[in-house]
């Protein structure tokens, strides 16, 4: 079963090679990315 909607990935390389294509690729594919190279930089949400 294909999910409808636009997925959202948030992809964490230390290899800045990979966080430029990652986003590249899977935005070709419909789905909204965000690439970093840390995870301290990563965005925080609230659980739940």
């Amino acid at each position: 079963m294909k999910a409808s909607g636009k997925v959202r990935i948030l992809a964490i390389d230390d290899d800045a090679v990979a966080c430029e294509f990652l986003p590249e690729a899977l935005s070709r594919a419909g789905h909204s990315v965000e690439a970093l190279t840390s995870a301290r930089a990563a965005p925080v949400s609230p659980a739940g």
